[in-house]
């Protein structure tokens, strides 16, 4: 469980750096007088596209819950090995389960916007 200390700290590190990167490279489009609507295409995500997002992170980290939940409930002695094994497993299954789910979905607003 102390692993995951670093593994958080680093990745609240990479959000926090793509964050600075994407708001400079808004201001400098900013400052050469491109228009606002190409600056959000560039760094803002579609709603839709957002919510598919959560939906797959949603899924990992309650698989990934999951494994952890088993993994420490299990009573053979490599309990450790166990759980990270049954991390990833879980964290792919669930990649799996978003990938069918996006696309049902995008399949759905497809045939929405195209009514034929």
């Amino acid at each position: 469980m102390e692993e995951l200390i670093p593994i958080s700290l680093f990745i609240v590190m990479a959000v926090i750096v793509k964050m600075i990167f994407d708001y400079k490279t808004r201001r400098a489009l900013l400052e050469k007088g491109k228009a606002s609507v190409s600056i959000d295409s560039l760094v803002v995500t579609p709603a839709g596209d957002q919510s598919l997002s959560s939906l797959k992170w949603g899924l990992i980290l309650t698989a990934i819950g999951a494994a952890i939940i088993i993994g420490t409930s299990s009573f053979s002695h490599d309990t450790e090995e166990n759980t990270i094994s049954l991390m990833f497993l879980f964290a792919g299954l669930a990649l799996i389960f978003h990938y069918f789910i996006a696309g049902r979905v995008l399949r759905k607003r497809k045939q929405e916007s195209d009514p034929s």
